[in-house]
């Protein structure tokens, strides 16, 4: 670090004090103006005096007058400051005022300040030094006083106890916003857009990432000082202020003026500004960065005038125009000389570097414009210096170089001065980055290393792109590394700070010479030679420098040395000398010797040289296997593949004698070579047995074998570690998984032949196959047997885990296959006897994929099946044929034998539940085994069948006392019974009555045998009967079954709702039922309402009628009284049944109005049956009706029937006039009026008499 960067950090340092020694004064002036407000308000016996008193905090300005600012608010703290000066007699009072003062007056010097662009100049750093010396003491002396004066001071807790009543006002500081809040906005706003902008633009321009620190450190330079919205709000009307003027004088030269008043106008108006910003630099230092703002608008202005007159509208020639330009860089140069500006030195140099562009002369000036280049940027590196400002020289450099790589001077006319030119800007930039002046830099940072080294790869390619001779590029680097060999022993610079940079840079020309002048063949080998021999000399003479480099140079060589030996290779038949492999021979010798370099100065070397050796090793390595591999390759054709058994040997030497990783990777990946010849046999024949193959894949299979097994045995005597041994011991475990993958490689070209391609089976090579995968897994046995000997490892256990369960796969098919080859049609039967042999095997040798291969041997049968179905077209047993019928028979005794087979291992696994399950189910198969056969032949009858199997299933039952069995048995039932009501029903709409019969009757023998055998009627909980749901169900099929009986007698289908009916409320009140039918109750009580209520609605909406018949009629007519009377008992009767349903559903009162509702429609159905729709007949019935509920009513019991009535003698009422007046003739309406009048007149007397006597 400079002394600039050191002078830099203490003035930030020292401002950073400055600012919080303010806010903490500022803090303590607000809460002594707030104790000053509380005493003038709350005590009235201190008087205050004061010439200019403050506004009280609470009260606001009036409308229309302007807000306090930040200078305001401090002079009103002052002015309290002094007020209180004079109340309290402390001795804080002689520090306060002076304090208060300063800090007002430095406030506003403050406010007039404008910052800088891009300025943090020495003068600026020494003022603020002198600052910040003057307030740091005044903060400590405010603090000391302010800790002895403060106790003294009355408090806001003594006023509150002398006056408890007065409560504290809101202050201004509780109830304004803080000052400022627009400022800040703007602020935050524009410094965090400012720093996302340039760190997206650090991004794409890696380059200018010190400008990009730099203007950062400035901006928060000024944002300390809280000037930040003020160097925002500046840089933009730089901006606008620039884009203006260009507009303005875009319309003068268009419109006003003529040529010589345009170009005075520009240049007066550029020349007033510059002399206006020299005048605000002079006179007010304060405006000193805000003057060199103006200075560099002026500067602008004069670029823009000059741009205008030459090069825009051609006022003047190009020559003019130029010198225009030139002569503005120098103006500005010199300003920035004599004011130590960074703005204008930024300026100056940006405007010169494209001024040639502006006027188009920089393509075709060539050399006159890199001389131009040349000492502008001398000029711009010498003012750097002077100003101290380092950014300036790092922008010089990074611009130098893309204008000169824009303008390209590859077909210079003169190469030698091009030569010349370059080398002063080479010798210029490495002089300033390397020195102070005239004196040797203490240290180097970072960018001073990255700009050298730039500086001189840069030299080397632009050099190199210059149309010329080899000889004179190879010397002027070879004079450059002489020169600074020279510099380096006359400035004695070996062991300075810079003489490792040198070095390097020394080595890198004296590289590119040799690179330019050494054929192309041998240049990446005389380059790896050269940089072995710069390793060994690094090392003897133990110089780091001379080491990195050597890495560098060795590094490039070799990969170049890489890419030459494989287009040596492409190009080999073209060629007499063998290149392709003297550079693979080359590129493995000069791997070695890298290798045997750093190995052999390993004591010197450090952690990450020794890693460079292990690659150089690793290297080596792989050099090898692909040499073996290309000899291999390039004179073996059919063997090749086989052959990489001895690149694999070298690999795997390799990597156990220097324990080596990625030589076993390499290894791994040539054993591929192995996996290829298999491949590449399997389609040369065009099929993959085992048995076909050529003699090549057959010893390819044996390699591969070989490696898979043998890589544990290597991995554990050279004791690898890494991933590559655990990769060895997952592919040792595949190898005994190989003999599965052939078996079922076998059974997919058996399909493939066999099954879909209809060849005849034989014992062919698919046969072989088998034989030979058999063969293979005795192999492995004996080699497991063998290792175990010396090593009792525990996974030899799980291979032969492995091994058994493939035994029982290979096994099962061999057999299989045998018998399919012998007896075609007997194979699926034959299945039987690997299946309950594998499952004893499996059982017996704790081989569960066996067990479960054993199981999977059942498809055998579902396959018989269905072969079976596509020959024969159905599934009847009878058409199937024998081998079928005797394979159906097989798998219900297999199924049934499983559970035995597990009985006699005693084995309790997950396959014994599952056998458990299978033997109940072919129990569950046995009772349905011949519905089928039924339903085909005798449909009609179904339901019988159901029965029976029901009678059947429930004598397993009560063998077996298998609970699915119980399951089934009353599903049975349940269905039994609902074929039976199928089949009734059906009977009903002409069905075959004798077939409804004979279910009614098989139904009702079956369930009474059961019932009585089971006596389920003495059972005083059914709940805990297994039999519940038959027992809930029975006492309903009962009544079904007598009102089928019934129709069957009568033919009257009124009586099966009516016996329905009579038989619920039977079962509600038989006292020997009420066990069984406790849990049923509300069921009974619904169908018996159901049954009775249906006779007498059908009957009145015509759904059953007589048809014309009389006896027919009365049949309906007694029915319906039958139905009434059930009606009258349910609601009437108060049993205990009864009174339950009738407190849960409806009241009494409820039940009546029902009665009577269903009781109209009972006789309102019956005279129409026997008379016309809706004759008198039934207005007097209505009538009667009315009058026997008016009666009623009288009781205390059937009160509630009293709007019945009404509502009867209203329906009544209009019935009659509406109605039947209109069918009447005189003499009829007389009759009935009369009649109807007489019952009304002798009701009403008998009514009131029994009212009497009831008052009575």
């Amino acid at each position: 670090m400079n002394d600039y960067d050191i002078l830099q950090s203490k003035i930030e340092a020292l401002e950073a004090s400055i600012s919080t020694s303010r806010k903490d004064f500022s803090v303590r002036i607000q809460a002594l103006s707030q104790e000053l407000k509380l005493l003038r308000e709350q005590s009235d016996s201190v008087a205050v005096v004061s010439e200019t008193p403050p506004l009280p905090l609470s009260q606001k300005p009036a409308t229309g007058e302007a807000e306090t600012t930040d200078t305001d608010t401090d002079a009103d703290a002052e002015r309290q400051a002094a007020n209180l000066h004079k109340v309290s007699t402390q001795p804080a009072d002689s520090v306060i005022q002076p304090v208060a003062t300063s800090m007002t007056a430095e406030s506003g010097s403050d406010a007039s300040e404008q910052p800088e662009l891009g300025d943090a100049a020495g003068h600026a750093g020494k003022s603020q030094v002198m600052k910040s010396q003057v307030i740091k003491p005044q903060a400590e002396a405010i603090d000391d006083k302010k800790s002895t004066s403060r106790p003294a001071q009355p408090t806001a807790e003594t006023h509150r106890a002398q006056r408890p009543e007065a409560t504290r006002p809101a202050t201004e500081a509780e109830t304004r916003p803080d000052p400022g809040f627009i400022s800040t906005l703007i602020s935050n706003a524009s410094e965090t857009f400012l720093a996302y902008l340039l760190s997206s633009l650090a991004i794409f321009a890696a380059p200018a990432q010190d400008l990009y620190t730099r203007l950062i450190k400035l901006y928060y330079h000024y944002q300390k000082q809280g000037k930040a919205p003020v160097f925002l709000m500046t840089v933009a009307g730089l901006i606008t202020l620039t884009v203006g003027f260009g507009y303005l004088l875009q319309y003068s030269f268009t419109t006003l003026f003529n040529d010589t008043l345009k170009a005075a106008t520009g240049f007066v108006i550029g020349i007033v500004i510059i002399g206006l910003g020299v005048l605000l630099s002079k006179k007010k230092t304060d405006f000193k960065d805000y003057g060199a703002s103006v200075i560099a608008l002026g500067i602008i202005f004069n670029y823009l005038t000059a741009y205008f007159i030459g090069p825009y509208y051609n006022i003047v020639n190009e020559t003019t125009g130029l010198v225009l330009l030139l002569g503005v860089t120098l103006a500005a140069f010199s300003l920035a000389l004599i004011y130590e500006t960074r703005v204008v030195s930024a300026i100056t140099l940006v405007g010169g570097v494209f001024m040639p562009f502006i006027v188009g002369e920089a393509q075709s000036a060539g050399l006159v414009f890199l001389a131009y280049l040349f000492v502008l940027c001398m000029g711009n590196l010498y003012l750097s210096y002077r100003i101290k400002w380092p950014a300036l020289a790092q922008i010089t450099f990074f611009l130098s170089l893309s204008v000169i790589e824009f303008t390209g001077i590859s077909d210079a006319v003169y190469p030698v001065v091009a030569v010349v030119l370059l080398s002063g800007f080479f010798y210029a930039y490495t002089w300033f980055w390397s020195f102070n002046g005239f004196r040797l830099k203490d240290a180097l940072s970072k960018q001073d290393l990255t700009i050298l080294v730039a500086n001189a790869f840069y030299f080397i390619y632009v050099v190199m792109q210059l149309q010329t001779s080899d000889y004179l590029i190879a010397g002027t680097f070879a004079l450059h590394a002489v020169v600074l060999v020279a510099l380096m022993k006359v400035l004695r610079l070996i062991k300075s700070i810079a003489g490792p940079v040198y070095m390097l840079i020394t080595g890198l020309l004296t590289a590119t010479a040799v690179f330019v002048l050494a054929p192309t063949d041998i240049t990446s080998i005389v380059w790896a030679i050269e940089g072995l021999a710069m390793l060994y000399i690094g090392f003897k003479y133990t110089h780091k420098v001379i080491r990195g480099e050597a890495y560098v140079i060795y590094v490039v060589a070799m990969c170049s040395l890489a890419w030459q030996s494989l287009l040596a290779f492409d190009a080999a038949s073209y060629t007499d000398i063998p290149w392709h492999w003297i550079n693979l021979l080359a590129f493995g010798v000069l791997s070695f010797a890298g290798y045997r370099v750093i190995y052999y100065f390993r004591d010197e070397a450090n952690a990450i040289e020794l890693k460079a050796a292990f690659v150089q090793n690793e290297l080596f390595s792989f050099w090898g296997a692909i040499s073996l591999t290309a000899i291999i390759i390039w004179n073996t054709s059919y063997a090749m593949a086989v052959l990489a058994v001895i690149p694999v040997v070298w690999c795997f030497y390799r990597a156990a004698r220097h324990q080596l990783k990625f030589a076993q990777i390499t290894g791994y990946f040539l054993t591929l070579a192995f996996v290829a010849q298999i491949i590449i046999g399997i389609l040369d024949i065009n099929s993959a047995a085992i048995s076909r193959q050529t003699v090549y894949t057959w010893i390819a299979l044996f390699e591969l074998f070989g490696f898979i097994w043998g890589m544990r045995f290597y991995y554990q005597i050279f004791e690898l570690p890494g991933r590559t041994r655990a990769l060895a011991f997952k592919l040792h475990s595949v190898y005994f998984y190989i003999p599965v993958m052939l078996v079922l490689s076998g059974l997919y070209r058996v399909f493939d032949e066999n099954v879909f391609n209809g060849y005849p089976l034989e014992f062919s090579y698919l046969w072989l196959d088998f034989i030979l995968v058999a063969g293979l897994i005795a192999v492995s046995y004996q080699l497991i047997n063998k290792t175990q000997r010396f090593d009792e490892s525990e996974c030899f256990e799980k291979y032969r885990y492995v091994l058994n369960e493939t035994v029982s796969f290979l096994a099962s098919v061999i057999f299989l296959y045998t018998v399919a080859i012998l007896f075609a049609e007997w194979m699926y039967n034959a299945a039987m006897l690997p299946l309950l042999y594998l499952l004893h095997r499996g059982i017996k040798q704790k081989l569960p994929i066996t067990e479960v291969f054993a199981w999977l041997h059942f498809v055998f049968f579902g396959v018989m099946t269905l072969i079976s179905y596509r020959l024969v077209g159905n599934l009847h047993f009878s058409s199937q044929p024998v081998a079928t019928m005797i394979g159906w028979a097989q798998m219900l005794l297999s199924a049934w034998a499983l559970q035995l087979v597990y009985d006699r291992n005693a084995s309790r696994e997950r396959g014994y539940q599952l056998s458990c399950y299978v033997r109940i189910g072919v129990y569950l198969l046995i009772p349905l085994l011949f519905l089928p056969r039924v339903l085909r032949l005798y449909e009609d009858y179904f339901s019988v069948a159901l029965w029976a199997s029901f009678t059947i299933s429930w004598l397993m039952y009560r063998k077996l006392r298998i609970d699915a069995l119980l399951k089934q048995l009353t599903a049975l039932f349940i269905i039994a019974i609902s074929a039976t009501v199928a089949m009734s029903m059906s009977a009903l709409n002409g069905g075959n009555e004798l077939a409804g019969l004979a279910a009614l009757s098989a139904g009702v023998i079956i369930a009474s045998i059961f019932h009585i055998v089971e006596k389920t009627l003495l059972c005083e909980n059914i709940k805990k009967s297994p039999y519940f749901l038959l027992q809930l169900v029975s006492p309903y099929f009962y009544g079904f079954a007598i009102a089928s009986f019934s129709y069957a007698l009568f033919h009257q289908i009124a009586l099966i709702p009516v016996i329905i009916g009579l038989y619920s409320v039977y079962l509600l009140q038989a006292r020997r039922l009420f066990n069984v039918m406790r849990e049923s109750l509300h069921i009974a009580y619904v169908l018996g309402w159901l049954g009775l209520v249906s006779v007498p609605l059908l009957v009145l909406y015509q759904v059953l009628t007589s048809t014309g018949d009389m006896s027919t009629a009365m049949i309906l007519i007694a029915v319906n009284l039958v139905s009434i009377a059930g009606l009258w008992y349910l609601t009437h009767q108060r049993s205990a049944v009864l009174r339950m349903f009738t407190g849960k559903y409806t009241s009494r009162n409820v039940q009546y109005w029902i009665f009577h509702c269903l009781l109209v429609a009972g006789y309102t159905g019956s005279l129409n049956l026997i008379f016309t729709d809706w004759a008198v007949g039934v207005s007097i019935a209505l009538l009667i009706h009315a009058v026997m509920l008016l009666f009623l009513t009288l009781s205390e019991k059937y009160k509630g029937l009293l709007r019945l009535s009404i509502a009867l003698y209203i329906i009544t009422a209009v019935k009659v006039i509406f109605h039947d007046m209109d069918d009447f003739e005189n003499i009829h309406k007389v009759i009935a009026l009369m009649c109807i009048g007489s019952i009304l007149m002798a009701a009403a007397f008998v009514f009131q008499k029994l009212r009497n006597k009831q008052l009575l």
